[in-house]
């Protein structure tokens, strides 16, 4: 099974879409969602450790309310 982090997820589905421009701003914002979401501190460590892919899928899909929320607006 691959891993991957949360940030290199999000970088690749913002690289995905349709507006791939300001990546940078867009996946910060998706970042502050992801983090406020979780609803407890993450160190850096912590946030950018590899994860089982399905784990960082989860956490996505959670999130954005199984695709109804744009993380990245």
């Amino acid at each position: 099974m691959e891993n991957l982090s949360i940030p290199e997820a999000l970088y690749a589905l913002a690289a995905e879409s349709s507006d791939a421009t300001n990546i940078v701003a867009r996946v910060r914002r998706a970042e502050a969602r992801v983090r406020e979401w979780l609803s407890f501190p993450m160190v850096d460590s912590e946030w950018h450790r590899s994860r089982p892919v399905d784990q960082v899928d989860s956490i996505i899909i959670a999130v954005s309310e199984n695709g109804n929320i744009d993380i990245f607006a």
